[in-house]
């Protein structure tokens, strides 16, 4: 297998990963769509092939540049809801964290070979370690963006999120001893290639499940202040029940007093009206009456 080949392959691992990085990016910060399955797959894999293929032909980096963001801006507005320059920006912004990060990675590799950033693009074996780990750098980017900003994770304490992101950067230097096996004991290219994809993925199926994990725990969080809620209504709709049967006996007893003074009026019975005035005082004055 020729180095060409092993550089399509690395790319077209790099374009996959970045697409994967970009959903979970945007659903940190804005809301998903309602779309059709169907639509959703069919977009995906239109938007996945415009980007691949543009990646393998385009070699002027400015226009693949420019492309890049046009398609991770496509992505915002097809699946996603918001503020339309929020939208706007995003693409924008996720194509800042890779090329970030692919300096990141020209800068860890140079350090770890003690080359120079023009030594470093002579070597096709370092360059291919480089596009992987830009994007081991760009998960941890993603990461760190995340814990700051999504208030849905915040449950997690900082311990938690320094092991999630411990992963990605042992992953790093991995990926640096598997290229430095093969420029040492002759380890062949193409399992060397092969073993670092199969990290790179291991990391996004990983963090994948992180979010998995914290979108049920969301869930779970929402229906036990769900259920906290519909204890408090079922208190206070028996509180009121309460009041309400409380008050109809007021009501009762005031009309049955009046008919009972009325009646007395009309008999002529004074010093009884009097009396049952008074005893009715009492009872309002007495402290039990105000329970």
């Amino acid at each position: 297998m020729n180095t060409e080949i092993l550089g399509r392959i690395a790319t077209f691992s790099n374009d996959i990963a970045g697409i994967f990085l970009c959903f979970i990016f945007y659903t940190g910060w804005m809301k998903r769509k309602s779309i059709n399955n169907l639509t959703s797959i069919i977009s995906l894999l239109l938007i996945g092939l415009i980007l691949i293929i543009a990646n393998q032909i385009i070699q002027i980096s400015l226009v693949f540049l420019i492309i890049s963001i046009l398609i991770y801006t496509s992505i915002a507005f097809i699946y996603y809801q918001g503020k339309l320059w929020i939208r706007l920006v995003s693409g924008f912004f996720f194509v800042s964290l890779g090329i970030v990060s692919e300096l990141f990675a020209s800068i860890f590799i140079s350090v770890s070979y003690q080359l120079s950033l023009e030594q470093l693009l002579l070597n096709q074996g370092l360059y291919l370690a480089g596009s992987l780990i830009s994007r081991l750098i760009l998960l941890i980017m993603v990461q760190g963006f995340l814990m700051l900003t999504n208030k849905k994770a915040q449950w997690l304490s900082i311990k938690y999120w320094i092991v999630i992101a411990l992963m990605p950067v042992f992953s790093m230097f991995i990926t640096i001893g598997l290229f430095f096996q093969v420029n040492e004991i002759g380890i062949g290219t193409p399992l060397m290639l092969f073993s670092a994809i199969a990290v790179l993925y291991i990391n996004l199926i990983s963090f994948w499940l992180f979010s998995k994990i914290n979108s049920e725990h969301e869930k779970i969080l929402f229906m036990e202040t769900a259920n906290q809620q519909l204890q408090l209504q079922q208190y206070y709709y028996g509180e009121l029940q309460e009041n309400y049967k409380a008050n109809r006996g007021l009501w009762h007893d005031m009309r049955n007093n009046l008919l009972t003074i009325r009646g007395g009026l009309e008999a002529g019975n004074c010093q009884e009206v009097k009396k049952h005035v008074d005893n009715l005082l009492a009872e309002v004055d007495h402290p039990a009456a105000l329970h």
